[in-house]
């Protein structure tokens, strides 16, 4: 059998990938051409009040503040955060500025409490004690007072984007994609015994797969 070798000359140099280069194809790798979906519980669609409020009320903090005796009869107190991680997906490079005030009843204030963001806005905001409706030419047409026709009425006008940046702050790291709209979904059939999973495609080219999926309108 015959073996043949290829020329070597002294002068000539070979060059081997670098540790950093081969870890980047590795992590990004040409060949590839289908993307490996990222699985998330619950993706929400749209970056709007009613997504991020949604979000926030599957993120937030249930305060269970447990007591671990320490050595020498030290006490610390530790809180764990319960509740289901959700990724919102918003078309928008950022939050939405559309509209300028969005003025909120009791009812309303009920929900931001119950999510932990109440106080932080109430205090930014005037409370609203009467409406008063006049023609165009200032004629009185009819006038009120939430105190005698509504007690314990609360009314107080919120600046929209102060609303938004307010839930999205308290928001867990990362979890709202920008730039992410919707190209493509299609529900998938579970197994005996599963719940139904969805895999969807946004753009830019990115494949998720979830088992919940709320939408809400632009």
């Amino acid at each position: 059998m015959r073996t043949f070798s290829a020329p070597f000359s002294s002068s000539s140099s070979i060059r081997l990938p670098t540790r950093e280069e081969t870890k980047r194809r590795s992590l990004n790798p040409r060949a590839s051409s289908t993307p490996i979906p990222r699985k998330e519980d619950v993706v929400i669609i749209g970056a709007d009040i009613a997504g991020l409020t949604t979000a926030l009320s599957l993120h937030r903090y249930f305060p269970l503040p447990i007591s671990s005796r320490l050595h020498r009869n030290n006490w610390i107190s530790i809180n764990f955060r319960l509740g289901v991680r959700s990724l919102v997906l918003e078309q928008g490079d950022s939050l939405r500025t559309g509209g300028t005030s969005l003025t909120l009843f009791k009812n309303g204030w009920r929900v931001l409490d119950a999510i932990g963001v109440g106080d932080k806005l109430r205090d930014k905001f005037l409370l609203i004690h009467g409406l008063v409706m006049r023609s165009m030419d200032g004629r009185e047409l009819r006038s009120f007072s939430f105190e005698k026709e509504a007690p314990r009425q609360e009314v107080r006008a919120v600046e929209r984007s102060l609303l938004l940046e307010t839930l999205s702050s308290r928001l867990l790291p990362n979890s709202i994609a920008f730039s992410s709209k919707v190209k493509s979904s299609c529900p998938r059939t579970p197994p005996p015994g599963r719940s139904t999973t969805f895999s969807f495609i946004s753009a830019p080219h990115k494949e998720y797969s979830c088992r919940f999926m709320k939408f809400h309108p632009n």
